[in-house]
């Protein structure tokens, strides 16, 4: 037997959900596209955000604790890691705390983030708060590696991309959205 120390995370996906609208974390409040946790925004079965990722001066904040006791909203109480600030000079480790208060909300089809910062450095700090987000739609049984059995095609339209049949997930659509009153000029 080995003297080496052998350690492994053992953690489990922080889960909320109202209704058939569901979101998958990581402990930290991450939706990381390869994990093998099955995180990600679920409506029905189809992920929609297959990237969500909040990093502080470019680094992953550790946690500190993580609930979803509530069912629909999600608590990740976060600090920082040894960064730097923006102005190039040191911030230490635990210099402040991050509260993610997120709630998914079915009937509306809606995910809000709330983030709380509390600085506990005897002055002010300067730092870079970065919140990665990825869509692209995939069916649940996909993203557990079977086969797709169909694709609905792109058209192309003055705004950008439409889907000839918007109930079948795609890829990522992009173009601008026209406000309505000019649609209906």
């Amino acid at each position: 037997m080995s003297d080496a120390l052998f350690m492994t995370e053992v953690t489990q996906p922080i889960l909320i959900k109202d209704g058939a609208l569901f979101f998958g974390t990581c402990p930290n409040g991450a939706a990381l596209d390869g994990s093998d946790a099955g995180v990600g925004l679920f409506y029905r079965d189809t992920r929609y955000h297959r990237c969500y990722e909040l990093t502080l001066g470019g680094r992953n904040p550790p946690v500190l604790m993580s609930s979803a006791a509530r069912g629909t909203q999600a608590i990740h109480q976060l600090t920082n890691d040894e960064i730097v600030q923006t102005d190039g000079s040191p911030l230490a480790l635990q210099s402040f705390g991050l509260r993610l208060d997120r709630t998914v909300a079915g009937d509306r089809l809606e995910l809000a983030d709330r983030i709380e910062i509390r600085n506990f450095a005897l002055k002010p700090i300067r730092f870079e708060l970065a919140v990665t987000v990825d869509a692209l739609f995939g069916h649940i049984f996909e993203l557990r590696g079977a086969k797709p059995t169909s694709r609905c095609p792109l058209r192309p339209v003055s705004s950008g991309l439409a889907l000839d049949n918007p109930l079948l997930p795609v890829g990522v659509v992009s173009g601008s959205v026209t406000p309505a009153e000019e649609r209906a000029a």
